[in-house]
């Protein structure tokens, strides 16, 4: 969503990494002198964004790359938003999307662009890197002249208010575009490449698949025939292909397979976690999580054991709990963490 109007933003985003240090010297020993306690050590730490006017500016998505790059993805306010090897022409007006990649050291840009189209809010909302380096970004588009590059789908009627996204992929040095295409289907919140290198995007009920080089649409599968209830917030894909999706859903969401929880009581909105087969075709698992209130699934990642983490918030006090850290429900809104087999 557009950043104007939110109270709490600052004219930049401050953006620190902590590294682990092996090296604990004996005064920081836990109670076990044998087990010493690790240290953080910060790294590296940076302002980035711009000044002028409301000048906001969020990251919003971030990934590493197979160098120790860093590629921060997000939305800027401010027309002088620092840019080196842009993919476009700076665009000055309102709120566009971002790209940054900082070289390991934290102290270099290779490059860093706006991206974005002749509407009046617009934004990057996920991004991964894939095997070559290139940077795959999914976001928002609001208007005419975004700029593509051999698109999937070229055009989009902006003038009923839907909402329309984007997917694109720059080279590592940046200055311009492998593939750029519009996503009809709605606003991507998340992508991932596959094993094979494909590209899989979350966006609304759909499940896209896009072959590597941007050329080929492999697949969209419709979540529970796209419900309004269905939104898909998250995806991480296995080492077979296969996609786990993580959003939420209301208690109408078909097929339960193998659930984890009866599918019967629900309120609201549940957390959905759910497979879709390497095939695109189906599900081949899927349950939602839930109480008596609200449940969402945010975030999702797979373990190098294939275990299943899912993130994510509820106000439910019943929420269903399995060797908890916590046990007890904190009131309003609590955070949720939960590991599944596969």
């Amino acid at each position: 969503m557009p950043i104007i109007g939110r109270a709490w933003l600052l004219p930049t985003i401050l953006l620190p990494l902590l590294l682990l240090s092996g090296a604990c010297s004996q005064e920081n020993s836990g109670p076990d002198d044998d087990e010493p306690a690790v240290q953080l050590a910060l790294y590296w730490s940076t302002y980035w964004g711009g000044s002028g006017g409301d000048g906001a500016t969020r990251g919003n998505a971030l990934a590493g790359a197979p160098n120790g790059d860093v590629l921060v993805v997000g939305e800027s306010q401010s027309p002088s938003f620092p840019v080196k090897n842009p993919v476009q022409e700076n665009p000055q007006r309102a709120s566009k999307g971002f790209v940054t990649r900082f070289a390991a050291n934290g102290q270099e840009v290779v490059f860093s662009t706006r991206i974005g189209s002749s509407g009046r809010y617009e934004w990057c909302t996920g991004v991964t890197v894939d095997a070559g380096g290139n940077a795959l970004v999914v976001g928002h588009v609001s208007g005419e002249g975004f700029p593509l590059q051999n698109p999937l789908f070229a055009e989009f009627d902006f003038s009923d208010g839907k909402d329309c996204g984007f997917l694109c992929s720059i080279p590592p040095q940046g200055g311009g575009l492998n593939f750029s295409t519009l996503i009809p289907q709605g606003t991507p919140g998340a992508v991932a490449v596959g094993p094979d290198g494909a590209i899989f995007v979350a966006c609304g009920t759909h499940v896209l698949k896009v072959a590597a080089d941007g050329s080929r649409l492999l697949y969209d599968f419709l979540a529970s025939g796209g419900e309004a209830g269905t939104t898909i917030a998250a995806l991480a894909v296995d080492g077979s292909g296969r996609a786990w999706v993580t959003g939420s859903a209301d208690y109408e969401f078909s097929p339960l397979l193998n659930p984890l929880q009866p599918g019967s009581g629900f309120h609201g909105s549940d957390l959905l976690l759910a497979r879709v087969n390497a095939e695109g075709s189906g599900l081949d698992f899927s349950t939602l999580l839930g109480g008596a209130g609200y449940d969402y699934g945010i975030g999702i990642a797979i373990g190098a054991d294939g275990a299943v983490y899912v993130s994510g918030s509820t106000n439910s006090s019943d929420f269903p709990v399995k060797n908890a850290a916590t046990i007890g429900w904190g009131g309003d809104y609590d955070g949720l963490l939960l590991k599944v087999d596969p």
